[in-house]
């Protein structure tokens, strides 16, 4: 009895990770073996993103958090030229950011990259998330057991052969997990999360750590490694809201965040093959709250704004104005 047991419970295993495996290959819903342009894109960005790295053809691309989800392709396309792609990941920390970065050069044709670089997250002492996929970035052999006997992918794979599948794929990868679109921007909302962020107990971050410094000296290995790639870096407009928070909770911590500010932009500008935006003082974003859904978070218009700058070449930082931008 016990030995038919094993044997049934091994059949019936075995028969549920086939089915999941062949389901998984043959619709490849996250587009990991192939691209395929009549299904939707993934939800899961840490997901998603490593296949775009493997399967779509793009010579720019835009990395970072959340803050550069709204980045508009077509803007960034008219303006600045090339042929981008967003492998923006929400919350995506400094080592995810480089996972990201490396793939991308490793296994496409970049040319150049547009990177928004939250110095908040230098702070964090979160390295790599356990739902970041890393076999998926770097090839690894188990990243087709990890893809293929997934059952959360099966789940989707299933979605898609039942559901509607019918997607404009220029336009999916255009608004590939933009938020502007359900979200209120407004002036009364930000006030509001700013007194609240008063009241509650907030743990300062560690300025004085040097983990900040290890993590900017993996970026400038990468920036060094690659002089054939153009970087574009730019410090992002959080709210003037978010900044009097900071400085109201940790003032010593504000202080030594300018000074880590200084740094990077010091040792960034020395770099040929970098060109480093400063919209972090631009008072004509940060000072109007309705740009913003919280005290960092910002709307498509002010991404549209920041990509026509770079294009002008206007909130460039230079060696000679490093100083006047810290003044400003």
């Amino acid at each position: 009895m016990k030995a038919r047991f094993i044997k049934y419970f091994l059949l019936a295993f075995f028969s549920v990770i086939s089915t999941c495996v062949i389901c998984n290959f043959l619709v490849d819903h996250v587009q990991y073996y192939r691209r395929n342009i009549t299904y939707p894109l993934y939800c899961n960005d840490r997901w998603q993103v490593a296949c775009f790295i493997h399967n779509f053809s793009f010579d720019t691309a835009i990395i970072g958090t959340s803050l550069t989800q709204n980045f508009s392709l077509g803007n960034i396309k008219e303006e600045i030229g090339g042929n981008p792609i967003k492998l923006s990941i929400a919350g995506a920390t400094i080592p995810e950011q480089l996972l990201v970065v490396n793939s991308a050069i490793k296994f496409g044709k970049l040319k150049k990259v547009i990177w928004g670089i939250d110095r908040s997250y230098f702070y964090s002492r979160i390295g790599m998330r356990d739902s970041m996929p890393i076999s998926l970035y770097t090839r690894r052999v188990d990243a087709h057991i990890k893809y293929l006997a997934n059952l959360d992918i099966l789940a989707q794979s299933l979605r898609v052969l039942f559901g509607k599948t019918t997607t404009n794929p220029e336009e999916t990868l255009e608004f590939y997990n933009s938020w502007w679109k359900t979200t209120i921007f407004s002036r009364n909302i930000v006030l509001k999360l700013y007194e609240n962020s008063l009241e509650e107990k907030i743990n300062p971050r560690d300025s004085t750590s040097n983990r900040k410094e290890e993590l900017f000296s993996n970026i400038l290995t990468v920036v060094n490694m690659h002089p054939e790639i153009e970087f574009i870096f730019f410090f992002p407009p959080y709210s003037l809201a978010y900044h009097k928070k900071e400085y109201q909770v940790n003032q010593v911590g504000f202080y030594e965040d300018m000074k880590f500010r200084k740094i990077m932009l010091e040792e960034l500008t020395k770099i040929k093959n970098v060109k480093i935006f400063d919209f972090e003082t631009d008072l004509n974003i940060i000072a109007n709250l309705d740009n913003y859904k919280d005290l960092n978070h910002y709307s498509n218009h002010v991404n549209d704004y920041m990509i026509k700058c770079i294009s002008k070449q206007k909130k460039l930082i230079e060696p000679r104005n490093i100083t006047s931008s810290q003044r400003d």
